[in-house]
């Protein structure tokens, strides 16, 4: 028979987690409203209040996963974990850029433009992450490719993104958004998959806690849901700072705190 200490100690437990659930059904419920009504398109996005929150949040917090993961993944060897530590820095370093972008001219376009793919790649990666992790893929074994295995991928992924950054900043990009008319269809598409990547993330991470109970993929798994919607929000606005978008970011930035 259980102490009546650990049986506190459990239902506390699954109190607090299904507490951490409940903004998932809050923000669709707002999601729903700001999408059924005629909700105002007036612009509030002062360039040093994105900065500030997109660095607190969607750079500061990914920082400290990249790290962490990081450290694991030398002395594991998992490359589920690698995944997740991509993922995370390419959402840090998006989320990082974006901030700077957005005052510039044509801000809204080049930032959009730079965040979007940013958080496309880093759902892919988080979604192979967990995938590898689900499947059992064997660790990697020697600690020598660990390190060439890290080195290479930052390497590769600091480059593609610089590539990107500089095609965005001399108008080499697509367009992807237009303020006050709305995205285009490639933005569309590119966000899109990109909120359908952190879903299936998510996803992926709840049948990991469903196998292993760890707090750590029922925590992860609602974060990755939370940016999914938060991604999903901004499909729709046609202006950059929209009630709507607040409400996009607000869900990335919760997404955050709970990794």
């Amino acid at each position: 028979m259980s102490s009546p200490k650990l049986w506190n100690r459990n239902t506390a437990s699954r109190v607090g987690r299904g507490l951490a659930a409940l903004p998932i059904p809050a923000l669709i419920v707002l999601l729903a409203l700001f999408t059924a009504t005629d909700y105002a398109e007036a612009v509030f996005d002062p360039p040093w209040l994105l900065t500030l929150l997109n660095g607190v949040f969607l750079s500061l917090i990914p920082a400290v996963i990249v790290y962490v993961t990081i450290k694991a993944y030398l002395g594991s060897g998992s490359m589920g974990l690698l995944g997740l530590s991509c993922g995370a820095f390419l959402m840090g370093l998006s989320a990082f850029v974006t901030g700077l972008l957005i005052g510039d001219a044509d801000g809204p376009n080049k930032a959009v433009t730079f965040y979007n793919m940013g958080f496309f790649l880093a759902g892919a990666f988080h979604c192979a992450g967990a995938a590898i992790v689900l499947t059992g893929i064997e660790p990697e074994s020697s600690p020598r490719r660990r390190r060439i295995t890290v080195a290479g991928l930052y390497l590769g992924m600091v480059l593609v993104m610089g590539l990107w950054f500089m095609a965005a900043l001399n108008g080499f990009t697509p367009v992807f958004f237009i303020q006050g008319v709305g995205a285009t269809l490639i933005r569309q598409v590119v966000l899109g998959s990109a909120a359908g990547l952190f879903a299936l993330s998510a996803g992926l991470v709840g049948l990991l806690y469903l196998r292993s109970r760890a707090p750590f993929q029922y925590w992860y798994g609602l974060g990755l849901f939370l940016i999914a919607i938060g991604l999903f929000c901004v499909l729709v606005p046609k202006t950059v700072g929209c009630p709507m978008g607040w409400l996009g970011r607000s869900a990335q930035y919760l997404g955050a705190v709970y990794f």
